[in-house]
């Protein structure tokens, strides 16, 4: 048993970890602005689903980022 390379390792899956948590974060933060405004509400809803691209694109690069990542694993 060796703990020889172990910090890549180890550094991959925590950083692996955080980015999967930025993703959920900014999922949560997108379908929220989504159901800010109900489809009877006063306001317009392109404006709600517009206001919702911004963390749903950060959700994605996170994603990918964390995918990126577990070839190094």
């Amino acid at each position: 048993m060796s703990l020889a390379g172990t910090g890549r390792t180890l550094t991959a899956v925590v950083l692996a970890l955080v980015l999967l948590a930025f993703t959920l974060c900014w999922l949560a933060r997108a379908f929220d602005a989504t159901s800010a405004t109900p489809a009877g509400g006063p306001g317009p809803v392109a404006d709600a689903r517009a206001d919702a691209w911004s963390p749903a694109c950060h959700a994605a690069m996170a994603l990918g980022m964390a995918a990126m990542l577990v070839p190094l694993l």
